[in-house]
């Protein structure tokens, strides 16, 4: 048996009388494992055969159209980042392993970005205090030539 073009298969079957019932199905599977996410689109057909018209294959047609519309809908969302330049800079901290005339020693990084041009400061100290944060600021709004607006 051979199988029929896309263009000649028959119109997509019922999927449900009700799609409530497949919306909150095919939410709660999005949060399940990918092992399981068939498992709950099963439960369709399983334990709720009054509600369903179609098979299992109309179950995928469904939860596949319905997944689509969801990652175009989180598509739209999406909102690009731009800065003015001087209107905001990023403070973080890493802990890094270095080795300082020959012994191994744990030493706090203060990292300063400004990000209109993401020009990175980068400023290592040997404890993580607050006198820290406040010296890598000045340090670094005297290497950038002046201070941001707003930090982050």
């Amino acid at each position: 048996m051979r199988a029929l073009p896309k263009a000649r298969l028959p119109s997509p079957a019922r999927v449900a009388t009700s799609t409530e019932v497949f919306h909150h199905l095919c939410s709660a599977g999005v949060f399940q494992p990918r092992h399981l996410r068939g498992a709950v689109l099963g439960l369709v057909l399983t334990e709720q055969p009054d509600k369903a018209d179609g098979g299992y294959d109309a179950v995928r047609r469904y939860a596949a159209s319905w997944s689509k519309e969801e990652q175009e809908a989180s598509a739209a969302a999406y909102v690009p980042l731009s800065f003015d330049p001087g209107e905001t800079y990023q403070f973080d901290w890493s802990h890094e392993i270095v080795v300082i005339d020959g012994a191994t020693t744990t030493v706090k990084v203060a990292h300063v970005r400004l990000c209109h041009s993401r020009m990175l400061f980068v400023r290592a100290y040997p404890r993580e205090t607050q006198e820290m944060v406040i010296d890598a600021h000045d340090k670094a709004f005297a290497f950038f030539r002046g201070a941001c607006a707003r930090g982050i």
